[in-house]
């Protein structure tokens, strides 16, 4: 679990998808919870559930929706198959 960002919402597991738009946060507070699953269930052993999530995410707002991918952006072998 990552943050609190500057908005209060919090980024969860291995793809650090975020409270505000991806999963149900366990303080109830607000989110559009597009991957209809809490997230906590990003913080356990199986990483199945952050997959399909990030699998959506990656569907709906491409790289991008990951703050951090301008880092990355242009200077790594694409991975796009592989989801």
């Amino acid at each position: 679990m990552d943050g609190p960002m500057m908005n209060g919402s919090r980024d969860y597991g291995i793809f650090q998808i975020n409270n505000y738009y991806w999963c149900s946060p366990p303080s109830g507070a607000f989110s559009y919870d597009e991957c209809k699953i809490k997230c906590e269930d990003f913080l356990v052993d199986s990483i199945e559930p952050a997959v399909k999530c990030a699998q959506l995410v990656l569907k709906q707002q491409g790289w991008t929706a990951w703050s951090t991918w301008k880092y990355c952006d242009g200077t790594l072998p694409s991975i796009d198959d592989c989801f």
